[in-house]
């Protein structure tokens, strides 16, 4: 399970980074801009390319958040890759703003009072809601400090001496310092 998380970084930016760093500890893993997009790609190509590699896509729902250009279009991507089962949209309602109509007939989760509360809740739809099904489960980690190969492969894949599947699967890595901040794919066998 992997979750975009749509956002107008200028109104919901703190909301959309501490929600990725509170799903992370939890162990799902997100996308979210500026963080994941690599120097030299565009933000357009960028952004389709996190969506496509996402399971999930939690919009921040707010009056500023569907004013704004980017947002919009992540929603059209979102909204083609929903109609073809490849994503699942969660609106998170962190102001009371009236969704769009074709965002509608999908239950929100409440951000609008305590945070916790959104949180606790979110975690709960996210794990009873299955997963849009994809030909290639495809896991996206980016590297802390700290992290090294052999803990991925343990965490992502059960043990950590399939560390060489990982190696496999990311030519040019350098498994023995993992630079922080390098995406890394994970395939689930």
């Amino acid at each position: 399970m992997r979750v975009f998380l749509s956002h107008r970084t200028e109104s919901e930016g703190p909301l959309a980074q501490r929600l990725s760093t509170d799903l992370e500890r939890h162990g799902v893993a997100t996308w979210i801009a500026p963080r994941d997009i690599d120097p030299g790609v565009t933000w357009p190509q960028a952004i389709e390319a996190g969506l496509q590699s996402c399971t999930h896509v939690a919009v921040l729902a707010s009056e500023r958040a569907f004013q704004s250009r980017a947002v919009q279009q992540e929603l059209q991507i979102a909204e083609m890759l929903q109609i073809d089962g490849l994503v699942v949209l969660v609106p998170l309602l962190v102001t009371g703003v009236e969704l769009p109509l074709w965002l509608r007939v999908t239950q929100g989760v409440d951000f609008t009072g305590p945070y916790e509360q959104g949180f606790d809740a979110l975690i709960r739809v996210l794990r009873r809601m299955p997963a849009a099904v994809r030909s290639e489960p495809v896991i996206y980690h980016r590297v802390r400090r700290g992290d090294r190969i052999d803990l991925l492969a343990h965490r992502y894949l059960g043990a950590s001496q399939d560390w060489r599947l990982i190696a496999d699967d990311n030519p040019g890595l350098d498994v023995s310092a993992l630079v922080p901040g390098t995406l890394v794919a994970i395939r689930r066998r």
